[in-house]
């Protein structure tokens, strides 16, 4: 039981490494297509590449009442996700909002989880969550940015995609009781393109961009190993672990993602991001301690 305890939590921060890697990915699409394609396409080809995993599992797909209400909200809320993730790539500091959202999101699920359930958050998730909110400040370099550009740069969306990436891990780890992440994931995903469906002009769907090989190379490592693999994963844990533990495993994706940036975009190694990395860990140590 340990030992396949030790492969999930591998796979989870494997999950991890593909959402950091998602984040180089995202940064090259943005400027290349226009966020409501790429929103358009992404849910497309998410939705077209679960259907042989669902067959493949032999997945339940059988949906009790709750569940409906669930996968409503969380389609809604994913949607909201994935334009104001997408925006703040096109319009925000990309570097900047990654870490907003790396740190807000933890953050912001402690606290629906504590209101919700009125639940006290212990002395060492406190701790926890401060040392990664310091983390996400030393990745970020934040003292080098005022308020002003932070805020109306565009970076205010990846403070809602925090929020609303945090409203449906809660909704998540509560559709698990009787319905399988992977099922949960397919559904929401199936909503949102169904939506979309109406919603999207054909000069979104159909452009130049679709000329562009980079373009379906990034949105089809986005669309399976972003979206159908990692956030499975994720949303599998937050059944396992909780939602608060489970959140606080995004704090590693920074440190995957400066990583990536240096090998792939060719960014230095800077002091800050060694030791924001290590505080981060420490930050994810500390959360999933138990006392």
């Amino acid at each position: 039981m340990k030992k396949n305890k030790t492969y999930f939590y591998v796979l989870l921060i494997f999950a991890m490494f593909l959402w950091g890697a998602s984040w180089v990915s995202g940064r090259y699409i943005a400027q290349v297509a226009n966020y409501e394609s790429v929103v358009f396409y992404r849910f497309l080809l998410t939705t077209v590449f679960f259907i042989p995993l669902l067959f493949l599992l032999k997945t339940n797909m059988k949906i009790a009442f709750n569940n409906i209400t669930q996968i409503v909200f969380g389609t809604i809320v994913i949607l909201f996700h994935a334009n104001f993730f997408f925006k703040g790539l096109t319009h925000g500091l990309a570097g900047a909002g990654s870490i907003i959202f790396t740190v807000m999101a933890p953050l912001i699920t402690f606290l629906i989880v504590a209101v919700l359930y009125r639940r006290k958050l212990k002395k060492n998730e406190m701790i926890g969550l401060t040392f990664g909110l310091i983390g996400g400040i030393l990745l970020l370099k934040l003292w080098e940015f005022n308020m002003n550009e932070i805020v109306q740069s565009g970076n205010i969306y990846f403070l809602l995609a925090a929020l609303s990436w945090a409203s449906i891990t809660v909704v998540a780890s509560k559709s698990h009781q009787n319905l399988s992440a992977i099922a949960f994931s397919f559904y929401i995903s199936l909503g949102g393109l169904i939506v979309l469906f109406f919603l999207t002009p054909e000069s979104v769907i159909f452009g130049e961009f679709l000329k562009n090989k980079f373009f379906w190379y990034h949105i089809i490592f986005l669309a399976i190993f972003a979206n159908v693999f990692a956030t499975t994963i994720y949303f599998y844990a937050s059944g396992v672990i909780g939602s608060s533990q489970a959140s606080s495993y995004i704090y590693l994706v920074p440190i995957f993602a400066v990583i990536l940036g240096i090998v792939f975009l060719g960014e230095s190694i800077e002091f800050n991001s060694v030791l924001g990395g290590i505080t981060t860990v420490f930050a994810l140590y500390l959360i999933n301690k138990k006392v």
